[in-house]
């Protein structure tokens, strides 16, 4: 059942997260490699295990049971089926959390093993919103909430015990892709922390297992006794430090592009079924178990829109509050009156770009048309991009159109990208299909980033204390009495991510938000050749969202259908 801990020993848990939809063999595997191990075959792990999908696979069940049994392993809630607990209302969050727990069809965590701790290790937990610590609090003794990266030691997870918070420094196996760097960094870890050290690990991940045991092999000799623990409140009260007084928690798996806002299918099954969070969340993770992709972009105005002349010069629009400026297609200038003062919203004008080990390629515009639609009294600019150059076989292309519509006190941004094509030699960093930077002015009453869900659920984020990136969460982003960002659905019940960075600059702070979110190089291959779509609204000032609630179906209803692929 493995070692007993003694004054000095450097204690090592080790968290294995089964993510949503995983296989059942792949988790057999990860017990067989575990069983095989010098180092876990009698010691134990702590898993992060859902209950749809997995602990209701009696051969998960029984691999796991036999863990248990042999080394003590300790399995901690992972939720009902997984899902980002960022993009859920209240009520599915509660849903998630309790039926992870225990449930009818006996799949929860304490249904089948009735001596587990009371832990919630979710994958992408809430670490804002009041409600989400109230749910966590109610059904659970400690739980995670998130890492906090740290410019100059290591990232630490953190976590709360009967209303205590507790930090224990983390490594990513995954994120090591050999032994000997593995093996670097856990030495590190081990000198500089005492005696504590988290160790995560994917159970879908071949070979996390087998370097991870060279390591501490190798370790072995060079320091401290190691000994490997479960996790248990306990041990985390015991092991962990109070973090410090604020704490500014890295971007989320739910801010990264697989799942940057709830879909179609989702939307409307919140719409039709709001007292049934069951579906939601079994879809919600269903999707992120199958990649699927849109089409390409229609290049067609919808019916009943006239284009005008190419406007690829200086193009005003002036809608009550706002002020909007284009130049040659792209959005420059966004402002209007806040209080009794005149504002500039924007930094710099929008862009995009890619960026790969040899160049930078711009977005650039190629076309701007003016256009308007008698019929629902809409006016605005349709620009077109295209993304080009020696690296990019296919190229891509952003159509963006910004709509004004009459009475509606918002700007409606609606745009498509279409992922180029790469050349096999090209080594991606990174592609950001579209950026907002927002001026962010000094004065305190600008520094307080607030959101808000569909049900009246909502965070507040201090920016004066956020540098680098970030993530924001709701329905509705406002930046005090600044900017107010929302999604558009004619569902209404659309929750996203807002993916931001913020830099010092003079005179204030740039907050640039990306909508579609900022891809990796497996992500561009990946999204090659297909589409993906985006939709939302900017307005100065804090304004109600009961005015996206109440919005006219002509400003809820999308331009142009989207297809799917795979």
């Amino acid at each position: 059942m493995g070692e007993v801990a003694q004054n000095g020993d450097r204690e090592i848990a080790v968290i294995v997260f089964a993510p949503p939809g995983a296989r059942p063999n792949l988790i057999t595997s990860m017990v067989e490699q575990l069983d095989s191990s010098r180092w876990f075959s009698t010691a134990p792990v702590t898993w992060s295990l859902p209950s749809y999908g997995i602990l209701d696979q009696p051969t998960v069940v029984e691999a796991l049971s036999r863990r248990v049994a042999s080394a003590g392993d300790v399995p901690a809630c992972g939720g009902y089926t997984g899902s980002p607990h960022p993009l859920l209302l209240a009520k599915e969050l509660e849903y998630e959390v309790s039926r992870g727990l225990k449930n009818e069809e006996q799949s929860g965590v304490l249904d089948v093993f009735p001596q587990s701790p009371r832990l919630l290790l979710a994958s992408d937990p809430d670490s804002r919103r009041p409600e989400a610590a109230h749910v966590y609090s109610t059904y659970v003794k400690a739980f995670s909430r998130g890492i906090s990266p740290a410019k100059k030691a290591s990232p630490r997870l953190l976590f709360a015990v009967d209303g205590h918070d507790r930090s224990l420094p983390v490594l990513r196996a995954d994120a090591t892709k050999t032994e000997d760097s593995l093996f670097s960094r856990l030495r590190a870890l081990l000198k500089q922390q005492g005696s504590g050290v988290v160790v995560v690990v994917n159970a879908v991940t071949g070979d996390s297992v087998e370097r991870l045991d060279g390591a501490l092999t190798r370790i072995s000799p060079h320091t401290a006794r190691v000994v490997l623990s479960g996790m248990e409140p306990q041990w985390v009260d015991t092991h962990g430090n109070r973090p410090e007084a604020s704490v500014s928690l890295g971007e989320p798996a739910a801010c990264r592009p697989n799942l940057i806002r709830t879909s179609t299918t989702v939307n409307r099954l919140r719409f039709d079924y709001p007292e049934n969070p069951q579906r939601v969340l079994e879809t919600m993770s269903d999707e992120r178990t199958v990649a699927r992709f849109e089409g390409p972009c229609d290049g067609n105005p919808p019916p009943g829109r006239t284009l005008h002349a190419s406007m690829m010069g200086t193009v005003s629009l002036q809608m009550d509050p706002y002020e909007v400026q284009f130049s040659r297609g792209r959005l420059s200038r966004f402002g209007g009156g806040v209080g009794k003062k005149r504002t500039q919203l924007l930094a710099d004008p929008v862009g995009g770009k890619l960026r790969t080990a040899k160049h930078s390629y711009e977005i650039t515009p190629s076309n701007a048309f003016s256009f308007d639609d008698a019929a629902t009294g809409a006016r605005g600019l349709m620009s077109i991009h295209s993304l080009s150059g020696e690296e990019i076989e296919s190229p891509g292309r952003l159509m963006v159109d910004y709509t004004a519509i009459e009475d509606f006190p918002w700007l409606i941004v609606e745009m498509c990208f279409e992922f180029p094509v790469l050349s096999a030699a090209a080594e991606i960093k990174e592609l950001i299909p579209f950026a907002l930077p927002i001026r962010v002015p000094e004065g305190r009453e600008a520094q307080t980033l607030t959101t808000r869900y569909p049900d009246g659920t909502g965070s507040r984020l201090d920016l004066s204390e956020v540098s680098g990136a970030g993530c924001a969460f709701g329905s509705l982003v406002q930046i005090e009495n600044h900017l107010s960002i929302s999604c558009l659905t004619e569902y209404r019940t659309i929750t996203a991510a807002f993916p931001f960075e913020k830099r010092r600059a003079l005179g204030g702070s740039t907050l640039t938000l990306y909508p579609f979110g900022r891809f990796r190089s497996e992500a561009v291959l990946e999204r090659a050749g297909t589409a993906s779509r985006v939709r939302f609204a900017l307005s100065v000032g804090s304004r109600d969202y009961e005015e996206i609630l109440n919005a006219p179906e002509a400003v809820l209803k999308e331009s142009s259908a989207s297809s799917q692929l795979g």
